[in-house]
This record gives structure tokens, C-alpha cells and sequence, in this order.
């Protein structure tokens, strides 16, 4: 995922979108996941990164019933397939 980084750019020009924290993992998987939501790894994403993540979830795992239904290996398996180009996030998965 893209850092954002100063780019000299001139106080009259536009600001880049702010980076937000987000978790690895949707918090709606609390259930299976274990543990509080404070304790999970977070990305630092800019707002298009960010919803090309959650469009992905969603693609992965349906909301509603998909959410209910679905395994801790399963979520893993989402993720994995999720951030299959970024092997920094992938390290934060571990193993199976």
C-alpha cells in the first residue's frame, strides 16, 4: 500500500487525501478473529486505498449472512488473497 510522502507542492495547490489507520482485518470478524479490535495489526492507507480494500472484503466475504458464516481460515485465506502483492502485510498474517 502507498505511503504519502511531501511532495514540495505549494500551499496554494490541494492537499493529497489524509491517510487513515485501518485494521488488516475488518472489525466485523471479531467474532472469529478473538481478541479486541485494539490489538490488531492497522494499515496506514490513503481514502482510494482504503476502498479498494473494503470493496475487496466485501468481495471476498459478503456482508450479512457472509460475515456470520465464515471461518477464522477462511478470513485469513481472504486476506491473504487481498494482499497477495504486499508481502509486508502478509508477514503480519503468519502462518495458516
Amino acid at each position: 500500500m502507498a505511503q504519502i510522502e511531501d511532495d514540495d507542492r505549494s500551499a496554494e495547490e490541494p492537499a493529497l487525501p489524509a491517510p487513515r489507520q485501518d485494521h488488516l482485518i475488518e472489525q466485523r470478524f471479531m467474532y472469529q478473529m478473538g481478541g479486541t479490535v485494539n490489538d490488531w495489526p492497522t494499515l496506514v492507507l490513503t481514502r482510494n486505498e482504503h476502498t479498494a480494500s473494503a470493496n475487496a472484503w466485501r468481495e471476498a466475504i459478503p456482508l450479512a449472512s457472509g460475515t456470520l458464516d465464515v471461518t477464522k481460515g477462511q478470513i485469513k485465506d481472504a486476506a491473504r488473497s487481498i494482499y497477495a502483492d504486499h508481502a509486508e502485510i502478509l508477514n503480519e498474517l503468519g502462518p495458516g
